[in-house]
């Protein structure tokens, strides 16, 4: 499976963290994988709110649940911040 790097900001943090992902993943499943991933990269500053939303930093846009990062056209080197 190809994966693709994206930079993922989390502004409550003030941290970004780089993450290799699929780009079939659809947006619910991505935010389920990263926040404990981010949890325990930041040692417990970051905590899970339950309503996690990706946004795409370069277009502005929040990203639907039910899509997937090839959807939005999303590939390597893409800003994301979860919110």
């Amino acid at each position: 499976m190809d994966r693709i790097l994206v930079k993922i900001k989390i502004p409550s943090i003030e941290e970004t963290y780089d993450m290799f992902v699929s780009p079939e993943i659809q947006i619910s499943n991505l935010i389920k994988i990263i926040v404990p991933a981010i949890i325990e990269a930041s040692n417990g500053r970051y905590v899970r709110s339950g309503i996690e939303l990706i946004s795409q930093c370069d277009k502005q846009r929040l990203l639907n649940s039910s899509h997937s990062l090839k959807e939005y056209g999303i590939g390597d080197g893409a800003f994301l911040m979860l919110l």
